[in-house]
């Protein structure tokens, strides 16, 4: 699943709020999961479902970050982290975050989970900050994205191939960015 963002229509107590819309793309490349990320500055407020925590680390290395270039007046996007369980997968809801600058290289970011079992990491990195999975017209892909496990690149993506385990102590994972030609 690829994904959008969708202004939605705010709850009470909440000036406004960004929804991450799952679209279908007819290419091979279908890995980036569907998530929903609410704003730290309105958390309190948001509906339960979307304040999903916990106390279990999941430690997210990312290899290979490419921001846009600012020499061509860009100033490239956030990255999304989307941590799900099998249940969840590829749906609108999950652990995660959202990193708000890309450093090119190695970027780390810690996240929570809140009960041990198997997940799967997804990344989006919205290189263009358009809010959208930039893609041409013939499907080639323009964002960068990433995931756990071993996604494959000729197929559909599922959970078991990007699956992870997460321990009651937390776990490290490192995941290998896919950057656009």
């Amino acid at each position: 699943m690829f994904v959008t963002i969708e202004k939605i229509k705010p709850t009470k107590g909440v000036e406004s709020c960004v929804k991450l819309k799952s679209i279908g793309l007819a290419s091979a490349i279908t890995l980036v999961s569907a998530m929903t990320f609410v704003s730290p500055s309105f958390a309190a407020d948001a509906p339960e479902w979307k304040q999903k925590r916990g106390d279990i680390p999941v430690v997210v290395t990312l290899t290979d970050v490419v921001p846009a270039s600012k020499s061509e007046g860009k100033t490239g996007g956030p990255i999304y982290v989307s941590i799900q369980t099998r249940k969840d997968y590829s749906s609108m809801k999950g652990f995660g975050g959202v990193i708000k600058a890309a450093e090119a290289g190695v970027m780390t970011a810690t996240h929570h989970v809140d009960t041990p079992g198997e997940y799967a990491v997804s990344i989006w990195h919205d290189r263009d900050d358009d809010g959208r999975f930039s893609m041409t017209d013939s499907y080639e892909v323009l964002d960068s994205w990433g995931a756990s496990g071993t996604p494959p690149t000729d197929t559909k993506t599922t959970f078991d191939d990007v699956k992870i385990s997460v321990p009651n102590m937390g776990t490290n994972v490192t995941i290998n960015m896919v950057n656009p030609n």
